[in-house]
């Protein structure tokens, strides 16, 4: 849920409630990771299969399509990238379920717990302003009140832009 309000100074912010931190999606950010270095070394993989394919001799057949099967690292080639696809395909599946999986127990956990939450307005020109407040109903509380504070240009913490 985010706010955007116009300030008294002409400045628009975007206030919003977030958690203080990203230590509850580092599993989400390292399924991420895992997909980016496993598509890299399957993109180094493909180029390797293609140089092989491209350098192995071949007589012309006439059909490009008999020619790649025929040829060993034709054939490498094409099971290297169905390699890479499918396994793009299951790392896709495999991060979607993870975070599935794991963002409703961390918001249930944040939740009863009663982790602070972090309100925060963000504009364009100036720094953004924080405030940490514990409780949902709370937090959605200190978002109308801040979003009011900058309305008004009374929030303590909010810095003019340029003019």
């Amino acid at each position: 849920m985010s706010l955007t309000v116009d300030a008294s100074d002409g400045q628009r912010w975007k206030v919003r409630r977030r958690w203080p931190g990203d230590r509850g999606l580092k599993v989400v950010d390292g399924c991420a990771r895992l997909r980016r270095r496993v598509t890299a070394g399957l993109t180094r993989a493909s180029r390797a299969a293609s140089w092989e394919a491209r350098s192995a001799p071949s007589a012309p057949v006439g059909n490009a399509t008999v020619e790649v099967v025929a040829n060993p690292a034709g054939c490498n080639a094409i099971g290297v990238g169905l390699v890479a696809l499918v396994g793009l395909l299951f790392l896709l599946v495999v991060d979607a379920l993870v975070r599935i999986v794991v963002m409703p127990i961390a918001l249930v956990a944040h939740l009863a717990f009663r982790r602070p939450w972090l309100v925060e307005a963000t504009t364009e020109w100036s720094e953004p302003v924080h405030r940490q407040v514990v409780g949902w109903s709370e937090s959605r509380r200190a978002v109308d009140t801040l979003a009011a504070d900058l309305r008004a240009g009374t929030a303590s913490d909010a810095k003019p832009g340029p003019q």
